[in-house]
């Protein structure tokens, strides 16, 4: 099993640390619309590939069920999984009752749902900021892929390692950015590769952040964050309120993604 630089006991702390955030959660910009713009590339090549069969997506560490409403508001048709061991998952739970959506949630090990198949076989995977938690990366991407069916896509996103962001990330937020294993672009791409994934590409996420202190103690850090929220908010995203194209990368991007398809068993697809 692939070793962690976190716990579940780090999880339950980190998703019970404030009140859920799907009440405030925006589909209109920021992260949101670059995911709507990803998947909306994403599915249409997934049902090139397989047909008009239905598609069952996974969001591997599913968290409080964020992406699964995402999926569920926005892409009909695609049958929206979450897998994810913490307590948060409560959370999405109440929230797909309160608001009438389908999630089919499974409470476990990831890896070891991977391991025995107890779920899937996926048509779509999604993991969102997941395998930069674990010290060897290109194995937990190998586990996820055991779930995903012939012709299926994995999408991964991970933080920015590179640059400004990441620079700033290191700077504000050294304990944080602790519990993360720094991943390169090219290495991204060279995981995804070294399963035989087809077409792997890479896309920017986000539009321009700086990021601040996640669990600000001291009173500078509290104002240092209010001071980075008036940036963000009032010049960057009014400069860049949604993401024009997920090619074009800038310094502060906040994330980055790599997906690519498992290949149909006795044929080879062109790109569409």
């Amino acid at each position: 099993m692939p070793t962690g630089v976190t716990t579940k006991e780090y999880w339950n702390k980190y998703w019970g640390a404030d009140k859920p955030r799907y009440p405030n959660y925006d589909k209109s910009g920021g992260l949101f619309h670059s995911y709507d713009l990803l998947l909306s590339d994403c599915i249409p090549k997934t049902r090139a590939r397989l047909g008009s069969r239905p598609l069952k997506l996974v969001d591997c560490g599913c968290g409080e069920g964020l992406i699964l409403r995402f999926v569920s508001e926005q892409h009909a048709g695609v049958e929206a999984w979450g897998i994810e061991y913490s307590d948060a998952i409560e959370r999405a739970r109440r929230m797909g009752e309160e608001l009438g959506h389908d999630f089919h949630l499974v409470k476990g090990d990831l890896f070891e749902v991977c391991r025995t198949g107890s779920v899937g076989p996926f048509e779509m995977l999604i993991s969102l900021g997941l395998i930069e938690h674990f010290e060897d990366p290109g194995s937990v991407l190998t586990q996820l892929a055991r779930i995903v069916s012939p012709g299926g896509c994995i999408i991964t996103v991970i933080p920015n390692f590179a640059g400004p962001f990441d620079f700033f990330w290191r700077l504000f937020d050294p304990a944080n950015y602790r519990h993360h294993v720094r991943i390169s672009h090219s290495r991204l791409l060279d995981i995804h590769r070294a399963l035989g994934l087809e077409d792997v590409s890479s896309y920017a996420l986000g539009t321009p952040t700086i990021p601040g202190v996640t669990d600000p103690i001291f009173r500078w850090q509290r104002l240092l964050n209010w001071v980075l929220v008036q940036i963000n908010g009032r010049i960057l995203q009014r400069m860049w309120p949604r993401q024009p194209s997920l090619k074009r990368r800038y310094p502060m991007t906040p994330a980055v993604a790599c997906v690519g398809w498992k290949p149909v068993h006795g044929r080879r697809h062109s790109p569409a």
